[in-house]
């Protein structure tokens, strides 16, 4: 997981910036059509922005019995701080912990979750 959150860190995700912004939506989108099995994956844009709906194990896309979301766009920082450090067991970097750590939890848990027989 620490490879998925580095390289969702390292995504220039500010608003102004939807060159960046489009490739970490087409990271994370390729990331679950290569290791989610038997998933639903839909796209959809919105005032220009992309978003991303993974389902699995579930027949009615819209009711799944768990749902985690999350967001990959950023407020301004340095340049330095799109790059992902590793101190120890600590991750730094720009929106380490809000939020892309929790996309990257996300993302890890649907991969495990679709492995199972009764997702």
């Amino acid at each position: 997981m620490k490879k998925i959150l580095k390289n969702l860190i390292e995504f220039e995700t500010i608003k102004e910036n939807n060159e960046q912004i489009d490739n970490c939506h087409k990271y994370i989108s390729d990331f679950l059509k290569k290791n989610v099995k038997n998933s639903k994956i839909k796209s959809y844009t919105s005032n220009k922005k992309p978003s991303i709906v993974a389902t699995i194990g579930t027949k009615n896309f819209l009711k799944p019995k768990i749902m985690l979301h999350g967001h990959f766009d950023v407020v301004e920082g340095n340049k330095k701080q799109f790059k992902a450090q590793f101190k120890g067991d600590k991750i730094f970097g720009r929106s380490a912990l809000d939020m892309k750590s929790g996309v990257a939890i996300a993302m890890q848990c649907i991969k495990n979750l679709s492995k199972e027989k009764n997702p």
